[in-house]
């Protein structure tokens, strides 16, 4: 794709496990596009994490470096930093 379109934008949403993240974060590294998003899906509704504690530390050291905005939603976005999600 990216050599295809000049790609002004990306927007990352749920990352199901530590190869995704790894296979995404080889692609941004490679491609480089100007502005990268991380909008997780981290937790689902009744607050169950969604990935282990392994997962979320490769999306830690892979992803988030190359990330300029996360989600604006504490709680979608506080275990891939390493915080805890607030309960409701």
């Amino acid at each position: 794709m990216f050599e295809d379109v000049a790609v002004a934008a990306v927007k990352i949403g749920m990352v199901a496990n530590a190869g995704i993240a790894e296979a995404i974060a080889e692609v941004l590294a490679r491609h480089r596009p100007p502005f990268v998003v991380f909008d997780p899906v981290m937790a689902a509704s009744t607050h169950k994490r969604l990935m282990n504690e392994s997962d979320l530390e490769r999306i830690r050291t892979a992803l988030l470096p190359q990330v300029r905005s996360a989600d604006p939603q504490p709680e979608g976005s506080r275990p891939a930093a390493g915080h805890r999600a607030a309960r409701r």
